[in-house]
């Protein structure tokens, strides 16, 4: 699998790291010993890396991607479409959950203040607000959830969750996390609350640069905006 990987991307200074679970009591030699596999590369100043994981018998297992601080788009999609071929190849395996995760930090411009950013670009308080629950702010953050519509198209209506917040020990920046999820069992909303609809089955069949590309135009292109004072 390391060398399927390196012959892949044409790179050889992958690090290779292999943990098993030993058997709990009772267990049988049929049982599977969960295990975790990973691969990292440092890449500029960031580092790339792919984890295989497996808990149980009863559970997927799991293949993370990892990214950080990557040149372009561009560079990530192509890394991670490549690293999924060599490591699970769609056509050896079921892919029941796909997941792209964003992490972002963004700093005012200088002089700026990430509080006063949120507080009135994003959050738009008056100053009528603000004199109701203290007149000042020293930090602030927004995190939604939007529920995924119970489409069964590959890229169509995931759940979405978004937070954009300053933290306590780093205030003078803006930090933004935003997580897509397609489920391969869709869930359909009734009312208020989400049930599992177990006549619709969404394939999870599509290359993971479509959904870290989906996932970064609703940052890009509604999150953002929220800033910008857009729709």
């Amino acid at each position: 699998m390391h060398g399927r990987l390196c012959d892949s991307l044409r790179l050889d200074d992958f690090s290779f790291h292999y943990e098993s679970t030993e058997l709990q009591a009772g267990g049988t030699a049929s049982t599977v010993r969960p295990f975790k596999i990973q691969f990292a590369r440092r890449d500029g100043s960031g580092l790339l890396g792919a984890v295989i994981e497996c808990t149980s018998l009863q559970e997927p297992m799991r293949l993370l991607l990892k990214h950080s601080g990557p040149p372009s788009l561009e560079t990530t999609c192509q890394y991670f479409d490549t690293l999924a071929e060599a490591l699970i190849p769609l056509q050896e395996w079921q892919r029941v959950h796909a997941e792209a995760r964003i992490l972002t930090q963004c700093q005012p411009r200088v002089g700026g203040s990430a509080v006063d950013f949120l507080k009135n670009n994003l959050l738009r308080f008056s100053a009528a607000d603000l004199e109701q629950i203290g007149g000042s702010l020293s930090f602030c953050g927004l995190k939604f959830d939007v529920p995924a519509t119970g489409e069964t198209d590959s890229l169509s209506g995931p759940s979405r969750q978004v937070q954009v917040e300053v933290l306590r020990e780093d205030p003078g920046s803006v930090y933004i996390e935003v997580i897509t999820a397609w489920t391969q069992w869709v869930q359909r909303m009734q009312g208020h609350i989400p049930v599992l609809d177990v006549s619709a089955v969404r394939q999870i069949d599509q290359a993971p640069s479509k959904y870290l590309r989906d996932c970064y135009d609703f940052l890009s292109d509604k999150v953002c905006s929220l800033g910008r004072g857009g729709g």
